[in-house]
């Protein structure tokens, strides 16, 4: 049967002081290396993650999240796949 499979590389950095914004999320991919129909669940994946926060479930704010890469299977990869793949992603640039 069909596995759950998603890749996302890239970066996180603060915002300018004095942002406005709390979360950017960017796509900095070259080509559809992945769907274009799953970028949306990466930023949303990285978005509560960071209204979660990793550790003690304080929010994490003045982030700015650049995709960058990433890998895609043509029959394991769906929304949730990537979903996941940012929250791990977020994770472990906690660590």
């Amino acid at each position: 049967g069909s596995g759950q499979y998603g890749r996302v590389i890239g970066y996180v950095e603060p915002l300018e002081e004095g942002s406005k914004e709390t979360f950017v999320f960017e796509n900095h991919m070259i080509g559809n290396i992945i769907p274009p129909e799953f970028v949306p669940s990466i930023e949303k994946g990285f978005a509560e993650a960071c209204g979660k926060g990793p550790l003690t479930g304080h929010p994490v704010t003045g982030l700015r999240v650049v995709l960058t890469d990433g890998a895609a299977h043509a029959v394991d990869s769906n929304e949730l796949a990537f979903k996941l793949a940012a929250v791990g992603a977020f994770k472990q640039c906690s660590e």
